[in-house]
């Protein structure tokens, strides 16, 4: 599998698995005050998760080097530096999924 491909999958992964739990919390919250489930509620509860990874996202990927000799050292592995910038670059992949995500539970919210 191409390194894209399994970037994607692990960022969709990693974000599906982020919303399965947001919609079992707002499932618990909704049971426990005994209101009605809205899809409004896992929108809401997805909007800090999707903010604190955008931020975290973005300061990892601030560390990237600019120049490609600087992201590996001189035996071939990568500096600390570049592995933050990738692991930045899945975290911001996740939190757009994590947008995507949101969106449409507020459009489900709407029709539902």
């Amino acid at each position: 599998m191409k390194k894209r491909t399994h970037l994607l999958f692990k960022a969709m992964t990693i974000s599906s698995l982020v919303a399965v739990i947001d919609i079992i919390i707002a499932l618990a919250l909704s049971v426990l005050t005994l209101t009605a489930f809205s899809f409004f509620n896992v929108a809401t509860i997805l909007i800090p998760e999707f903010g604190v990874l955008l931020i975290v996202g973005s300061c990892l990927m601030a560390r990237d080097p600019l120049d490609d000799e600087r992201r590996h050292n001189a035996d071939g592995s990568p500096v600390r530096a570049w592995k933050y910038t990738l692991i930045g670059r899945e975290v911001l992949l996740v939190s757009a999924i994590l947008f995507i995500l949101m969106i449409l539970f507020t459009l489900l919210g709407y029709v539902v």
